[in-house]
């Protein structure tokens, strides 16, 4: 399963390499098919990343679902700060059918 990452022009490519390495091997809760992550600017301008969990419009997910996927979004944030890396992490739930994904 591999993971996309999309990159606004003018991103280092050691930044880009920096950032699978640090993701890599994370094991995604039941339900959350996959991940992507984007670079670029959020509404303020300031560098950030959006990491988008990937799941399917049928997507219902329980309690212990949601709490894996915050501990998930958690831990993805952490390594972030810990790394140094200077992006604001912003996590998202979408569909991998394009339809909007399910209220978490």
């Amino acid at each position: 399963m591999s993971k996309a990452l999309k990159i606004e022009p003018g991103t280092s490519t050691q930044e880009v390499e920096r950032i699978r390495d640090l993701m890599k091997g994370r094991a995604l809760p039941a339900g959350v098919k996959n991940y992507e992550i984007e670079l670029g600017e959020d509404s303020t301008g300031q560098p950030a990343m959006w990491i988008w969990f990937l799941v399917e419009s049928s997507f219902q997910p329980t309690k212990e679902t949601l709490d894996r996927l915050n501990d998930l979004a958690r831990s993805f944030k952490a390594t972030i700060f810990k790394a140094g890396i200077d992006r604001v992490p912003y996590v998202r739930l979408r569909s991998t059918d394009g339809k909007k994904a399910p209220a978490a």
